[in-house]
């Protein structure tokens, strides 16, 4: 297939509300909405392949200072709608929470073969808080780990087309790991808590780099 220098990235809702995406020519992110809350899969565009889904839950039990992913109930494109970049806002509430995202998806500007998908998350609270978290499940296991430490973990996915996930937190955050069955991994991107703050951050990011490089 012919390389290209300029892929185009894409921000979409479908007609129903049911479906939101981010797209590029080798991954993206689709939201979808599971009763009142968006749900997150990360796929690989050549293989359909979900290779991350987020945590379904906003607290630990019942306990409102545990956040373990954010919870969103509305979602809108934020600005251009096509591009060489693309972005999603998504905001919600649970309990006390204020939460908002912005997710955009791009190239990388040093590795034009790698696709990133950027999360800048806020949560507003005026309630203490001890964890706030986000949270996916990983469709590898450890058998795929190239690399981990607390600020980038790194997975090897074989098959035709594979390639290669990241998930890297920005300092402050910081990443842990624990695997979720035989043939998954849980994986966790925590934010620093600062108890004289009411706004607490989090920002991270998946990336993809296929073995085939970005096609048209």
């Amino acid at each position: 297939m012919e390389p290209t220098s300029n892929p185009e990235f894409l921000a979409e809702i479908d007609d129903d509300s049911a479906v939101a995406s981010l797209r590029g020519p080798t991954f993206g992110v689709a939201f979808r909405r599971l009763a009142d809350r968006w749900s997150e899969n990360l796929i690989p565009s050549e293989s359909g392949q979900i290779l991350a889904r987020s945590h379904p839950g906003a607290s630990d039990g019942d306990d409102p200072a545990r956040v373990i992913h954010p919870v969103y109930q509305e979602v809108q494109v934020h600005g251009p709608a096509r591009g060489a970049s693309a972005c999603l806002l998504l905001t919600g509430l649970s309990f006390a929470h204020h939460f908002s995202a912005a997710v955009t998806i791009s190239v990388d500007r040093e590795r034009a073969e790698t696709v990133h998908v950027d999360y800048d998350v806020a949560d507003r609270c005026r309630s203490p808080i001890q964890v706030l978290a986000a949270t996916y499940v990983v469709s590898l296991d450890s058998g795929s780990l190239e690399s981990a430490d607390a600020g980038r973990i790194v997975w090897r996915v074989a098959g035709s087309p594979g390639g290669r996930l990241e998930l890297a937190a920005s300092a402050p955050s910081t990443l842990t790991m624990a695997e979720a069955g035989r043939t998954a991994t849980r994986v966790q991107i925590l934010a620093p808590i600062e108890v004289a703050t009411f706004t607490h951050r989090l920002r991270y990011g998946w990336r993809w780099t296929s073995d085939e490089g970005l096609t048209r």
